[in-house]
């Protein structure tokens, strides 16, 4: 494993996005802050000195028809790390965790196409020493500072994570999704009404769980489905439920 610092850089996954080729599987960039942090949806990531910034790079064995499972692999990793210390978390499909309900991480999984998938770029930010939040984002995220008191380090924690990420990466390019055990049962969204990006059409479904295959499963009035991605956003963000 091949971890690559920075103190400032645009993009932890746009340096991997365009250096791809010179880089040997499994890669890491990281970087104490980001000028133009990546988020879902052409949304922006927000961090600080406090927060825990990377991106791995795959090139080998790559699976096309099991990709959607990568962001659950990320999410499930993070929830593990956060139980070795002491922090209750949740899983939000397809790529939060959540504390108390509030967001301390996010995941962004992009490709690299050059005729056929050369490489996957996996983007992830924790807020680990975040001492704040501005505008809107007091009630929407956390960091592990903020819900345990506690300093942590931040680059054992890094190394934490990669560690057992890179464990799981190897059984699941080996078929065992094991990991879907653990995300099912912490699942953050189960029996909540959710507000659903289906192919672009907004839709409000009542989540029942999660499948054997990573895919959210969920009614929406007398049919149930499922889907394997997308955005969900509680139902209760936009609508009180009496």
């Amino acid at each position: 494993m091949n971890i690559i610092r920075f103190d400032t850089i645009d993009s932890t996954s746009s340096y991997l996005k365009r250096e791809w080729e010179h880089l040997e599987d499994s890669s890491v960039v990281t970087s104490h802050h980001q000028t133009a942090g990546k988020g879902r949806l052409g949304r922006t990531w927000e961090d600080d000195s406090g927060s825990v910034v990377f991106s791995v790079l795959l090139k080998e064995n790559l699976d096309e028809e099991r990709i959607h499972l990568l962001p659950l692999l990320c999410g499930t990793c993070l929830y593990e790390v956060l139980r070795r210390y002491g922090i209750s978390s949740s899983i939000k499909w397809p790529n939060d965790v959540l504390i108390d309900g509030k967001k301390c991480a996010g995941i962004l999984l992009e490709s690299v196409f050059e005729k056929k998938l050369e490489a996957l770029v996996v983007g992830i930010g924790v807020n680990v020493n975040s001492l704040s939040f501005d505008g809107d984002l007091k009630k929407k995220a956390t960091s592990l500072f903020l819900s345990t008191g506690r300093k942590f380090d931040q680059d054992r924690f890094l190394l934490d994570y990669l560690d057992c990420f890179f464990s799981s990466y190897r059984k699941y390019q080996n078929g065992d999704d094991g990991f879907l055990d653990v995300l099912k049962k912490h699942s953050y969204l189960d029996g909540k009404m959710v507000l659903l990006d289906y192919y672009g059409e907004n839709r409000n479904c009542l989540v029942l769980g999660i499948n054997d295959d990573g895919s959210l499963k969920v009614k929406e009035k007398d049919k149930v489905y499922s889907v394997f991605s997308g955005e969900a956003t509680l139902h209760s963000n936009y609508h009180p439920l009496g």
